[in-house]
């Protein structure tokens, strides 16, 4: 797998600061609050998700296990097991989302 380059990085960390300083406060009708600023923050790079396509399915089985153990991103974690259904054949999607969500077998078969 190839290294993210610096400017990737700068780039998607700039724009979950802006996102997260821009969206973390609704609307208030509190006129001595200020606007809402993100003072502490942690990035994660993700190998971009629009091109999980491009991985082979073993290292889509890694990248979703360490979203789900390690960073508890269930929806990345079942965007990645979707793409290895799509290459393999399997259902681990649906097995994901059964057991992540305590629903019975079939519940998340697609119509």
């Amino acid at each position: 797998m190839a290294l993210p380059l610096g400017s990737d990085i700068y780039r998607d960390i700039y724009l979950v600061n802006y996102l997260n300083s821009y969206c973390s406060q609704g609307p208030s009708n509190n006129v001595y609050a200020g606007p809402s600023q993100v003072l502490w923050s942690d990035a994660v790079y993700v190998r971009s998700f629009i091109r999980f396509h491009e991985l082979q399915p073993a290292d889509l089985l890694k990248i979703a296990r360490l979203l789900h153990d390690v960073y508890g991103s269930f929806d990345l974690a079942q965007l990645a097991l979707g793409h290895v259904d799509r290459q393999t054949g399997s259902r681990r999607q649906a097995t994901y989302l059964q057991r992540l969500l305590g629903l019975q077998e079939g519940s998340c078969d697609k119509a």
